[in-house]
């Protein structure tokens, strides 16, 4: 059982979000959103996923840098084909998609965890530039190499995690994440 002062928590769903960019700027022109919705209490943590391809466009004011887009032409064809299908659709009807899963999933105790410095940012300020609200406070982020320094620094072993599915598939990364963020949850509990 996980207390919050006098609240007694038994179920504590968290979001995890990915995202594949074509920059590495807060501005980035995001080209697909995995997320997933998950319970580090329990022993089969995944319960719902969300996954968009985003139209690549710069019109909104996002960025697309020549070096990030040369980094994608050496990643895997999975990974290349990944940013195609499903069918893009555009960053404000994906961002009101991702709003409404993240809605449908949490509480108030909800935290969002991603690779910080890089996936919240960016999320951040497109939903600020296409006027919309994000649903989790920046008060509850949370990082997500900060948690497995911690974890390799008391127990100088890597989190025993098999990767399944595509790496730099937004969906197969967030819950490869989410995977790790449980086993290190309970592992330090």
């Amino acid at each position: 059982m996980i207390t919050n002062g006098d609240i007694y928590l038994t179920n504590m769903i968290d979001i995890m979000i990915d995202l594949e960019t074509m920059s590495t700027r807060p501005t980035a022109a995001i080209v697909s959103i995995g997320a997933v919705a998950f319970d580090y209490t329990d022993n089969d943590p995944i319960k719902n996923t969300f996954y968009t391809n985003v139209v690549l466009d710069d019109s909104d004011g996002s960025q697309i840098d020549g070096e990030t887009v040369m980094w994608w032409m050496e990643q895997s064809n999975e990974a290349r084909k990944a940013l195609t299908y499903p069918t893009p659709i555009y960053l404000p009807f994906a961002l009101e998609n991702l709003k409404a899963f993240i809605e449908d999933n949490m509480d108030k105790y909800t935290r969002l965890w991603s690779h910080n410095n890089f996936d919240s940012p960016i999320i951040r300020d497109s939903f600020r530039r296409c006027g919309l609200k994000f649903s989790i406070s920046f008060r509850r982020d949370r990082d997500i190499r900060t948690i497995l320094d911690v974890y390799n620094d008391l127990y100088s072993a890597d989190v025993p995690i098999e990767r399944d599915g595509v790496l730099h598939n937004a969906l197969d990364d967030a819950i490869y994440q989410a995977k790790v963020v449980t086993y290190i949850l309970k592992h330090l509990s």
